[in-house]
């Protein structure tokens, strides 16, 4: 209002100065009259818009007031932001209390592929049988959508109380529907005691625990997932695990319901499908980063920013796992480890459902330096076969009804950055052999990455020849056949 008044003297002041240089002008008295009449239709110009003015700035001092007191309601009605809450991009989106004790992070990814097959039998026309009915003998092509996946991760209560929700909207038996991956809960004591319980990922091999977004190569070792029976090892129990040398040494210590029980539920009824049953699994896996830390070795490409030292990682696991042996266990035995093994009748693989005990072993060595990246692994099992009355064991490699046998798996990767951070060329090669039969399994891959945004958003390609065996991707299940030479285009993104 002070600049109103001051307007207003102003203006007076004109008008009486006005008013005084026209008095000695007599004859023109008429006119003076008109200039004093715009002047005080000036005033009054000013005095409205000075009255808009303050009105404005009245309403929005209104406004602000209305929205303080909804923000006071809304804090009154939820203690949850008694304390503030965060929100943003930091490796996902992200959501969080200020006191850190609720916090909710959202990844995903989806991996769409085109892959074309080329199919050559040299015994084709023998009297060697083919591998199955369904199995094409016919070059092959089309387009896939790999995995399409979305993750929940966070805390709740407290930083100590973890969460995990972890699925798979082309999982659910390749159909297209949704399948839940992992899921589970955990409780950190400290950095040395950790617990967690449900649906998570076993802790043996290091290719099995690697996100699928951070692979050098778009198909896991053939090998392993063949003595595996699944590419990712998943399954339902509980894990005590943490670090013994803070980001150098780390432990996991497992009990479980077996390989692949991770979409098994108990029904509320008897049922063949439940996880009520005897058979129990048990696996423990040590890694030590002897130069660099862990986390360096989550993706298996060199893309650090400073790549001038040289690290190398060194892992092992072991598991023991056993199948019911008798159809009177409640309930029937599920039959779920299953493993790769020769048909016993020309190259290719005859999946054994696991009766009976199974004892593994592997060991890995990664390293980096300089834009180069290297692993490679081995791993062994010995497979006390104990079938069950009426069960299939035909395909056992030592005979009908045999005992036991042995399997054994290598495989070596290498790749390197010929642009930083950019491009990049790798190359693999794979053997597999089983206890009574020759080599039975081998496999030769090479390829080429570019990386738009690194693991986040890059272009995959790569060819592989196996003379010995059949695709074992999820993706091949339909172009299984010896000397195969299979060649993929993947696009990734990642957030």
């Amino acid at each position: 209002m002070s600049n109103h008044r001051g307007n207003k003297l102003i203006l007076g002041a004109l008008l009486a100065a006005a008013v005084a240089a026209t008095r000695p002008l007599c004859a023109a008295e008429s006119d003076v009259q008109g200039e004093i009449q715009a002047l005080k239709s000036k005033v009054a110009e000013l005095e409205r818009k000075e009255g808009e003015n303050w009105l404005t700035e009245q309403r929005v001092d209104q406004i602000k007031g209305i929205v303080q007191d909804v923000i006071k309601d809304a804090k009154s009605r939820g203690a949850f932001m008694d304390s503030g809450l965060n929100m943003g991009y930091n490796n996902g989106f992200f959501l969080q209390t200020e006191d850190k004790n609720f916090k909710a992070v959202l990844n995903g990814y989806i991996q769409p592929r085109y892959e074309y097959v080329y199919n050559h039998r040299p015994d084709s026309n023998s009297s060697t049988p083919p591998l199955s009915a369904t199995h094409s003998t016919d070059n092959a092509s089309g387009f896939d959508v790999r995995r399409a996946r979305i993750k929940l991760t966070g805390n709740a209560f407290s930083p100590d109380i973890i969460y995990k929700f972890y699925g798979d909207f082309y999982g659910a038996n390749n159909t297209g529907g949704f399948s839940v991956l992992e899921a589970f809960i955990g409780y950190n004591f400290n950095n040395a005691l950790k617990v967690k319980v449900g649906a998570m990922d076993v802790p043996f091999t290091k290719t099995s625990r690697e996100a699928d977004t951070n692979l050098d190569l778009m198909v896991r070792p053939e090998v392993f997932t063949a003595l595996m029976g699944v590419d990712t090892q998943r399954t339902m129990g509980a894990e005590v695990y943490g670090d013994i040398i803070k980001d150098r040494l780390d432990y996991e210590l497992q009990i479980n319901n077996g390989v692949n029980t991770n979409q098994i539920r108990r029904p509320d009824t008897n049922s063949t499908t439940a996880n009520l049953d005897n058979r129990m699994g048990f696996y423990g896996r040590v890694q030590y980063a002897g130069n660099g830390i862990i986390k360096d070795f989550a993706d298996e490409p060199d893309l650090r920013a400073d790549n001038s030292d040289l690290i190398w990682l060194l892992g092992g696991g072991v598991g023991y796992e056993s199948q019911n042996a008798s159809t009177n266990s409640l309930p029937a035995p599920q039959n779920t480890a299953t493993m790769a093994i020769s048909n016993g009748q020309g190259p290719g693989f005859t999946t054994y459902a696991l009766n009976g005990d199974v004892y593994r072993a592997t060991l890995d060595l990664s390293a980096k330096y300089r834009g180069w990246s290297f692993l490679a692994a081995g791993q062994v099992q010995q497979i006390n076969a104990n079938p069950f009355s009426g069960s299939n064991t035909a395909g056992l490699p030592l005979g009908t009804g045999s005992a036991s046998f042995f399997e054994h798996a290598y495989y070596a990767s290498v790749g390197y950055m010929v642009i930083p951070k950019k491009l990049e060329f790798v190359g693999r090669a794979e053997y597999l052999l089983t206890e009574g039969f020759p080599n039975i399994g081998e496999y030769y891959t090479v390829g080429a990455n570019y990386y738009l945004m690194g693991n986040n958003a890059k272009i995959q390609t790569d060819v592989t020849y196996s003379p010995e065996a059949v695709q074992t991707d999820t993706g091949d299940t339909q172009l299984q056949n010896a000397h195969q030479l299979a060649f993929r285009v993947q696009f990734q993104l990642s957030f």
